[in-house]
Parts: structure tokens; sequence; C-alpha cells
């Protein structure tokens, strides 16, 4: 296997909103996305244009740079 012979998977706006429903219904308001998973920047626009608070900060000392979603 090589690098080039890889294709990076985007994680998928579905995928962000059931991930953002399960952390509603334990009482969370942000999520993160780690950096080392890739978010396509139209998911980012359209979390935005929903009226999600969005941006990169460190979550915890283990998720740094994450993607961090708030409603």
């Amino acid at each position: 296997m090589k690098a080039k012979d890889l294709i990076k998977r985007r994680i998928k706006i579905e995928d962000v909103y059931k991930q953002i429903e399960r952390c509603n219904e334990q009482g969370d308001y942000k999520t993160v996305i780690p950096h080392y998973q890739y978010i396509d920047e139209s998911v980012k626009l359209q979390l935005i244009q929903d009226g999600f608070k969005c941006y990169i900060a460190d979550w915890d000392l283990i998720i740094t740079d994450g993607f961090i979603i708030e409603w």
C-alpha cells in the first residue's frame, strides 16, 4: 500500500448532525471533531448557516486544534 493510493474520507453532514443530536440528548451543548478527521469546508459552512457556532480550539489535553461545534 502506498499513501498516494489512499483517499481522504470526509465526514458527512448527516453524521455530524447525529453526533450533535446524541450530545444534546446527554445535556451537552457542544461537541468536537478531532483535527485528524477530515471535515469539508462545505460542511463547516452548512453548520454556520444552520446557526451553530464553529471554531478551532483545544478540547482537552488530548484533542488539540479540534473543530468545536456549539449550539
